[in-house]
């Protein structure tokens, strides 16, 4: 039986751009000759993964992320941390992180402190460090203003754009931002939202709920829809899944089902974070007729309840995956999903938050 070798890891520091370059390729150099395959060549990144940050507390987080995802994505992965305000450097450090199973696969991390003006211009040192022919994937953490996120130059840049819209305060305006910015560009913006992915489980029982043949005209006679979320605020997770139920199911603004959706306050565990979904309970009418289905979530499992008319009524536990910020990443690299989907859902979620009390 062979043992696999354990993961490689090298690492330098680089003071300016072009010394970045340089000891990225002495480190392959270094790692080939290590493997006495001097004459080969590293078998490296499948894509290129930018990770923009405002404080060290987020780039610490972004390379641990990236490290992660690039167990499944070998990439080459640029931490950013970008800080204006302070006298102006640019400085890095440059790690090879080998596969441990023999291959030449790597990932390359490069965290890059940029300070003073150069923190303006980011798409300039970005830009040289990428690896032509690879898709590019900018990652924006935390909550920066989103004309920021979606300028020109980062829209050209990269093939999709992550973001996270249930970290900004105030979602109605972060959802209608995103909607005029998707407008702008139309297909020229790819774009990726955690917040989306997050609601996947919900979206997927919801659909599940509804499936049965009995169960399907009630869609068109839904009156209520419930959600409650974690915390003392709302913010964009619920409002995306209620925006997809409404782009689904044709709601009109003037017409369609009431909608509530509020915050329970303060997390009661550790294990819920601020904002993560709670309940969902949908409630539909007609013909003398009622229907209920219902989603609680218990730790890491989701509760699903049906009852159609009281002719059809079910009840199941769904256990669903912690997925942190990098599975989410992982996971929509993957498999992007249906982008007009999502375009349909944050459509549909401005005019309701437009419209909540």
């Amino acid at each position: 039986m062979s043992v696999r070798a354990a993961p490689r890891l090298r690492y330098r520091h680089a003071s300016g751009l072009h010394a970045v370059a340089r000891e990225l390729h002495a480190l392959h150099r270094e790692l080939l000759v290590s493997s006495g395959e001097a004459e080969g060549h590293v078998r490296t990144s499948v894509t290129n993964l930018v990770a923009a940050c405002t404080d060290p507390e987020q780039a610490e987080r972004a390379q641990a992320a990236l490290l992660s995802i690039g167990a499944e994505h070998p990439a080459r992965a640029l931490v950013i941390l970008a800080q204006p305000e302070a006298p102006p450097q640019l400085e890095a450090d440059v790690s090879l992180h080998a596969a441990g199973d023999g291959s030449h696969a790597t990932t390359e991390l490069v965290r890059l402190d940029v300070s003073g003006e150069p923190a303006y211009h980011l798409t300039g040192i970005v830009t040289p460090l990428l690896i032509p022919d690879m898709p590019t994937y900018l990652w924006v953490l935390g909550s920066p203003p989103l004309r920021q996120a979606f300028s020109e130059d980062a829209v050209s840049l990269t093939d999709r754009i992550i973001i996270d819209s249930g970290a900004y305060a105030d979602a109605a305006a972060t959802l209608r931002l995103i909607s005029e910015h998707m407008r702008r560009f139309g297909d020229a913006l790819g774009l990726a939202d955690l917040a989306w992915e997050r609601t996947l489980p919900w979206r997927q029982q919801l659909a599940q709920a509804f499936d049965a043949a009995a169960a399907r005209p009630w869609l068109r006679r839904i009156t209520t829809l419930t959600i409650r979320c974690a915390g003392t605020r709302v913010p964009a997770d619920p409002w995306l899944l209620a925006g997809w139920m409404g782009s689904a199911l044709g709601w009109k603004s003037t017409a369609g089902p009431r909608i509530d959706v509020t915050a329970t306050g303060a997390p009661d565990s550790a294990d819920v974070a601020e904002g993560s979904l709670l309940e969902v309970h949908v409630e539909a009418d007609g013909d003398g007729g009622h229907a209920a289905v219902g989603l609680l979530r218990r730790g890491s499992s989701l509760q699903a309840s049906v009852d159609i008319d009281g002719t059809l009524r079910s009840a199941r536990s769904v256990t669903t995956a912690q997925t942190d910020e990098a599975g989410l990443i992982s996971r929509l690299m993957s498999d992007p999903g249906d982008e007009q989907i999502y375009h349909g859902a944050i459509t549909a979620a401005v005019a309701m938050v437009r419209e909540a009390p």
